[in-house]
């Protein structure tokens, strides 16, 4: 049972550090997205790549547990500011 113990904490420590990259991936696309011009391929491509991430994580993070109310809160704090970037960039989320 030890192994069983260990590999689901190394899954969800793993699984945490990705979501938390893969936040911050989607807000460095979302940020760039913004400074390009309305319309162009550059925006539109790293738009596309920000909403990506967000609905990753979005997917993804509940088959994460115990990852730590820290780690939780600065990948929700993340995905908030994500969110409100797509938002601002023209996508309609819940």
């Amino acid at each position: 049972m030890q192994e069983k113990s260990t590999i689901a904490n190394d899954f969800n420590q793993k699984g945490s550090e990705f979501l938390r990259i893969e936040v911050e991936t989607g807000l460095t696309f979302a940020n760039i997205a913004l400074d390009e011009e309305p319309g162009s391929e550059e925006r539109i491509r790293n738009q596309a790549n920000a909403l990506k991430a967000y609905q990753t994580v979005l997917r993804l993070r509940d088959r994460v547990e115990n990852a730590g109310e820290e780690t939780n809160r600065r990948i929700q704090n993340g995905l908030d500011q994500l969110k409100s970037i797509l938002e601002r960039l023209g996508e309609k989320l819940n």
